[in-house]
């Protein structure tokens, strides 16, 4: 602890002495340049970001950015972008806890839940279009020409939602003039088949070229149906509404996603040109399982609050308690219900994405101006067994939905041949979202364990108890619909001034505004015949229709309750960046940026009482930096220092509620609950060994915690004596900072090295070596940190052999992922006082590549 405090404390008084001592020495003339390198030595390539909105070498921008090439990517062989998230300092990518959708943590701020109606806090741009939920951000990074991580609020160029950083994908342009393409075969292990491919195609000469690119993936998943009932399963007793309640031992989570781009590209002159784009996704992947990983009743939890759960108490406890070893084959052991009526679970995941995009460009001698136009729509259907067993029905849902976004912006850039330059846009979004859910809520209608139990009517069995006299409920599904719009307009502008020729100023500021209608009808209860029309109209507008014909806030009909309002919100975000050139080796900058994440109405409000919109969040964030080539350009080494300031911190909470039956239940609602400070140091380092030798390496330290967060932590548990300090510290609410909760993507270090090794031989080709380790320890992944949610301990070691044929015209390699073949939980959900699922990391994947240039 003694030596990490003093290298911090090192690293910042050197980045803060190089700033201002560099300050003070600005008048002086720019040092000689660098001797010329040793002869025939090879050097660290310039890479070029986009992080301002336009190139400008990594090395002197004044960002924490990292440019990730496709070299680094093809060493990866990734299915999605989670493959390349350690590469980068103080960033996680992970899965949604049972969805296809990503959990993007960025210096300990992101999103992990699957709330249609809230924006993530982390952006992913592609190619400009901004991807404003997390469903649809995996994305395969196949024939990019970069991806770039920019870490920080970023509000002023990239806008709302960028409270934590941005992802950039910059995917590959046409060439004119060039016919060529690429083609990647891969296969592996647990039914891996992939195919991907891309061709440049030059129709006119110096005016006109396209580019089409399509890829496949399939795989049989890692999990695996095969869960046992400890009910009915284990015990032998009879089988409840004639059902099967183990699983059938067939294989889960597997995929199979079919992507399609086209682009065209017309100069009709030198100075003006035209990028039209058109993409198209089907992914028909498997419905995502959870793993039943609820802890035992009774037991303390970190917090000395003692804890019970429902599906302990109906005789569904987690692993834990099932397995008497924790072997991946118990870890992978799941269950799904796979019932048809009204879910169409054996379908699983769907989603169709289409999307049109139009880029204009015109150079003016010192003036470009950029239009870009985009159209995006997206239709999920998303059937999901939660509880992770195979019972007929504990908690079964299917969200389906349709969403619109569109996208208009207009940015002018100066090349002045002066000190003084700028940029300077405004962007207008639009986001339409149309929601239908429909659910069965059977854990309220199993009955407690008890052999004498009457199954058919254990009502009439006073040993046998159910939650709902009602045992048949458990075909009961509950309906809900809503429809949000929302309508955002941003008008930005960052001014570049060279106070002297080695002393750059940055000023920028945005406005942003957003304006959300919203409209849901709450929880109709459905006949056999009405779950049945959902299904058959494949979860369309059908049943909605009938049921909300004549229903209102005055008159629900049917619905629990009808609800509408409209909100909308503004916000200015600044910035300011001082950066100093020091010589052609050395920059240094110190920074201020803001962010804001836009207030929202939130879909899981199941009372007139609790669907009131939350209010924006709001981030300050100071940070210098050090960006150093060494050695003849041989080394290359990035530092950064940050500090982060979050209030009106969104956070979720599960309430206990009474529900429209007089019975207990919950809701998860979103509330402005918290203030969070983050604060640390990132390091990326490059090193060129030698001409065929390559080092990479990344660490960050985080240090985040929350200043504030008042919430009903424990509900009507009893109130522990361990720790009564910071129980009901106002009568309603406890100290949830004094009680030790811990923000979510915030794991303290994290530490990654790769070694790229090219071994020529001769005649005959050449041999890639490339090895690479990550270590991450344990954080947590849910806002209240509840036992077995936490993200694991994991070292990931991947390593790969490739044979590059003499003229490069293909490379056939063999590789593995997760050699160590470590089982490790990603996240988690708690559904609080019910049941804990939870997602596991892949196993050991192994495979072997073929890629073919001509």
């Amino acid at each position: 602890m003694i030596a990490t405090k003093g290298l911090i404390r090192l690293s910042t008084a050197a980045l803060l002495a190089g700033v201002f001592t560099g300050a003070v020495s600005a008048q002086d003339a720019a040092p000689p340049p660098p001797p010329p390198p040793e002869a025939g030595r090879a050097q660290l390539e310039t890479v070029y970001t986009s992080a301002t909105r336009q190139s400008t070498d990594v090395q002197t921008t004044s960002i924490a950015v990292t440019s990730i090439s496709p070299a680094e990517i093809e060493t990866r062989f990734v299915q999605d972008i989670r493959g390349i998230a350690d590469l980068s300092p103080n960033v996680t990518i992970q899965q949604v806890t049972g969805f296809n959708a990503a959990a993007i943590g960025i210096r300990g701020t992101g999103t992990n839940d699957i709330i249609t109606s809230i924006d993530s806090a982390v952006g992913v741009v592609v190619d400009d279009f901004a991807l404003v939920h997390t469903q649809g951000q995996l994305l395969d990074p196949f024939d990019v020409e970069s991806i770039e991580i920019l870490r920080g609020p970023q509000g002023t160029l990239f806008g709302k939602n960028t409270t934590g950083g941005v992802v950039v994908v910059r995917t590959t342009r046409p060439k004119l003039n060039e016919f060529g393409g690429k083609l990647q075969l891969r296969g592996g292990n647990l039914g891996m088949l992939e195919g991907r491919g891309a061709v440049n195609i030059p129709l006119v000469q110096d005016k006109l070229a396209a580019r089409v690119v399509a890829m496949y993936q399939t795989d049989s998943g890692q999990y695996t149906n095969d869960k046992v009932s400890q009910v009915y399963g284990v015990n032998g007793g009879p089988t409840p509404f004639g059902r099967p309640v183990n699983g059938d031992g067939r294989r889960v989570d597997g995929k199979n996603v079919f992507f399609g781009r086209g682009k065209l590209l017309f100069t009709p002159s030198d100075n003006y040109e035209i990028l039209a784009s058109f993409e198209i996704l089907r992914d028909r992947s498997d419905t995502v399982p959870g793993i039943n990983e609820t802890p035992s009743n009774g037991q303390l939890d970190k917090f000395g609050i003692p804890r019970g759960f429902l599906f302990n108490a109906i005789g569904f406890p987690g692993i834990q308690q099932t397995c008497a070893e924790l072997t991946q084959k118990c870890i992978l052991s799941t269950g799904v219900s796979f019932r048809d009526d009204g879910l169409r679970m054996e379908r699983g995941h769907r989603m169709d994405v289409m999307g049109g995009y139009l880029q204009q460009k015109l150079d003016m001698d010192t003036l470009t101006a950029e239009l870009f136009l985009g159209y995006r729509k997206q239709k999920e259907r998303l059937p999901s067994t939660y509880a992770g067993e195979a019972f007929p029905s504990l908690f079964d849902a299917t969200r389906h939905l349709e969403r619109e976004q569109m996208q208009a912006e207009l940015r002018l850039t100066s090349s002045f041949d002066s000190p003084f330059n700028f940029i300077a846009g405004a962007a207008y979004y639009i986001n339409n979202l149309d929601w239908r859910s429909i659910s069965y809520v059977g854990f309220t209608s199993v009955p407690f364990l008890n052999p004498a139990c009457d199954i058919e009517n254990p009502a009439g069995d006073p040993d046998c108890v159910a939650l709902d006299p009602s045992f048949a409920s458990i075909d009961r599904a509950n309906f809900t619909p809503l429809h949000q719009d929302a309508d955002a307009l941003g008008i930005y502008a960052e001014f570049y001034y060279d106070i002297t020729e080695r002393l750059k100023l940055t000023a920028g500021v945005r406005y942003s505004y957003e304006k959300k209608k919203f409209l849901t009808y709450n929880g109709a209860a459905l006949t056999p015949d009405e779950a049945d029309l959902f299904r058959r109209d494949n979860g369309g507008t059908a049943l909605e229709e009938i049921l909300t014909q004549g229903a209102t806030p005055d008159n629900p009909g049917r619905f629990n309750f009808v609800y509408g309002d409209q909100k909308s919100w503004d916000n200015f975000t600044f910035k300011g960046v001082l950066g100093y050139t020091a010589d052609d080796s050395n920059f240094f900058y110190a920074s201020f940026n803001q962010g804001f994440k836009s207030g929202s109405f939130v879909e899981t409000c199941t009372s007139l009482g609790t669907c009131q919109p939350f209010e924006e969040e709001t981030a300050n964030s100071f940070e210098v930096g050090y960006k150093g080539d060494m050695f003849d350009n041989t080394l290359r080494l990035n530092l950064a220092l940050f500090y982060t300031k979050i209030k009106n911190v969104v956070r979720s909470q599960v309430v206990q509620i009474i529900n429209e039956f007089g019975l207990p239940d919950q809701e998860t609602q979103f509330r402005n609950i918290a203030g969070q400070r983050n604060w640390g140091v990132e390091a990326e380092m490059n090193w060129l060994a030698t001409d065929n030798l390559r080092f990479s390496a990344t660490a960050a330290y985080l240090n985040a915690e929350y200043t504030e967060f008042l919430t009903d932590v424990n509900g009507s548990d009893p109130i522990s004596t361990t720790m009564p300090e910071c129980m009901n510290v106002d009568g309603l609410n406890d100290d949830a900072k004094c009680l030790g909760i811990k923000p979510n993507f915030a794991p303290k270090w994290q530490l990654g090295a790769t070694v790229n090794y090219d071994m020529p031989l001769g005649n005959n080709g050449a041999l890639n070596w490339n090895a690479s380790v990550h270590w991450s320890p344990e954080y947590e992944f849910t806002v209240f940190n509840s036992d077995y949610t936490q993200a694991q301990e994991r070292t990931l070691v991947n390593a790969s052999v490739t044979y590059v044929e003499p003229e490069e015209r293909w490379r056939l390699s063999l590789f593995v992922k997760n050699l160590l073949n470590e089982t490790y939980r990603t996240g988690g959900n708690s559904v609080a006082g019910l049941w804990n699922f939870t997602n596991y990391g892949q196993t050991r994947r192994w495979g072997a590549e073929l890629n073919i240039n001509f």
